[in-house]
């Protein structure tokens, strides 16, 4: 029971959360056309989950597909980092007072077409692998109303959290939203970056992979201590909330 609840709830952590952090941050810097973006790789992702996740029970190389999308995901997370900590050098542009006077800037094709890319990729990645799960429970394993109630609590649950970001991280005062989304994205890339590389050893892609993923294992996502960083993101953000102090003025 605790299984069925708790893998959905992770994996939707990883897709929703992501999203959350990067539609905060766009919204507190008035970045209204990248916003834009960010709905539209939503709803792609929802059309596109279904296909994408019947091609991936169907393929042999599950591990493969999984590295490549994380370590795919982790360099998205890496150029995220780098644009925010790019644009906090400059704390009015990076906190404009009214939301339309940062609408204009790092909204360029190829801002839209990147961040577009990035949510339809984390959204894609980790859905596919929540539908498949559910489906799994649904039709396969002839699961009981309360394990299939249980996973779609751990997804419904997800969601919520990511929700109470976006809703209350505008309370939060410039400093504390600063620390907590570059250190959100910091512990998101370090777990990505696990995630792929020790996926890709499962596939045997990378130089000395069974050395590799006996040292990546732990750390896996069905490591010790892989899980231990999904909740420390929760950590992060529940903090920076609890301890926010409203921006001035």
């Amino acid at each position: 029971m605790w299984q069925a609840f708790n893998i959905p709830f992770m994996q939707g952590l990883e897709a929703f959360l992501v999203v959350a952090v990067a539609l905060a941050w766009l919204r507190r810097t008035g970045r209204l056309a990248l916003i834009t973006a960010v709905r539209a790789g939503i709803a792609v992702s929802i059309l596109a989950i279904p296909a994408a996740a019947q091609l991936f029970s169907e393929t042999d190389r599950q591990a493969l597909w999984q590295g490549a999308l994380g370590v795919a995901a982790a360099v998205g997370v890496a150029l995220l980092i780098v644009c925010v900590a790019r644009h906090s050098r400059r704390r009015n542009e990076y906190f404009p007072e009214r939301a339309d006077e940062g609408a204009v800037a790092a909204g360029g094709p190829a801002s839209i077409v990147g961040i577009f890319l990035f949510v339809l990729l984390v959204m894609t990645r980790q859905g596919m692998e929540i539908a498949l799960l559910l489906s799994t429970l649904l039709f396969q394993m002839y699961s009981d109303a309360a394990v299939i109630g249980s996973a779609a609590g751990g997804v419904a649950l997800s969601a919520a959290v990511a929700w109470l970001w976006v809703r209350f991280s505008p309370r939060v005062d410039r400093t504390r939203f600063l620390l907590a989304t570059l250190a959100f994205l910091a512990i998101l890339l370090i777990q990505l970056s696990i995630s792929g590389i020790y996926r890709l050893t499962e596939a045997s892609v990378l130089p000395y992979s069974e050395l590799v993923n006996w040292a990546t294992e732990p750390f896996g996502p069905e490591g010790t201590y892989g899980p231990t960083l999904t909740y420390a993101l929760i950590v992060v953000l529940g903090g920076c909330l609890l301890l926010r102090r409203r921006t001035p003025g």
